[in-house]
Order: structure tokens, then C-alpha cells, then sequence
């Protein structure tokens, strides 16, 4: 079988394909789909991201959107990321469930204090022989 890919601006409704000249007379299909712009395909790909599965049924869902992206030259950048993706499981999602809903109180509650941080930090230091023995 041979497959010729051909990207072009169409600028008519009958365009002349020089590179279908060794296939005039046989069999073939054509297939003509819009070339979507970069920033939708990254838009799409990141919009996925954001919704983390939570039960058998969402990351089947994320799975078959996965599967189809892998086959979809448009995602080839995306890729590598797509297959570690493909290979994780419920468990894996729940865990960053978990550490997204942490952030959010993290930022509800004013965030990091880092006065307490430092203070614990000198204590630590002030007595870390005692620790020691």
C-alpha cells in the first residue's frame, strides 16, 4: 500500500495534486481533514490534564482519549507524556487527587508560613544534640 501525506493550503475546490500522478487509474481513498492550529492541540491536550479520573468508568474515558491522540500525528509532541499517562493507574490519579486538594487548602489557609518554618529550623539546629545522643 502506498500512502502519500500531502499538507497544503487548499486555494480552490479542484485542486491539482501533482504527487497523485503515480496512482491516477488505481484504488485509493482520500481523506481531507482541517489541520487543527498548534494552540488548540495544546489546549485540548492540558484541558484533559486538568480533570484527574476518579472511578474505573472516567479513567477508562481518559484511556480512550489517550488511545486516540497516540494515533493522531497532530499529538505526536505530546506523545512521550501520552504513554507514561496510558500506563498509570487509579491509584496513581487518587495520590495527586490528594496532593491537589492539599494545595487548595494550602493556598485557603494563606499559604506557607514561613516564619514557622524558620523558627522550627533554629530549634532543630539549637538542639540537635540532644537528638544525638
Amino acid at each position: 500500500m502506498t500512502v502519500i501525506r500531502i499538507r497544503t493550503r487548499l486555494e480552490s475546490d479542484t485542486p491539482h495534486l501533482p504527487e497523485l500522478g503515480p496512482l491516477v487509474g488505481r484504488d485509493v481513498e482520500i481523506v481531507v481533514r482541517e489541520d487543527a492550529p498548534a494552540a488548540d492541540i495544546r489546549a485540548a491536550f492540558y484541558a484533559e490534564l486538568e480533570h484527574l479520573p476518579d472511578t474505573e468508568e472516567t479513567l477508562a474515558a481518559r484511556r480512550e482519549v489517550l488511545r486516540r491522540w497516540r494515533a493522531d500525528p497532530r499529538f505526536a509532541a505530546y506523545w512521550p507524556q501520552t504513554d507514561y499517562m496510558l500506563t498509570r493507574d487509579l491509584d496513581h490519579y487518587r495520590k495527586w487527587t490528594a496532593a491537589h486538594e492539599a494545595a487548595r487548602l494550602l493556598r485557603e489557609d494563606g499559604g506557607i508560613d514561613y516564619d514557622a518554618i524558620r523558627e522550627q529550623g533554629e530549634y532543630d539546629l539549637r538542639h540537635a544534640d540532644d537528638h544525638a545522643r
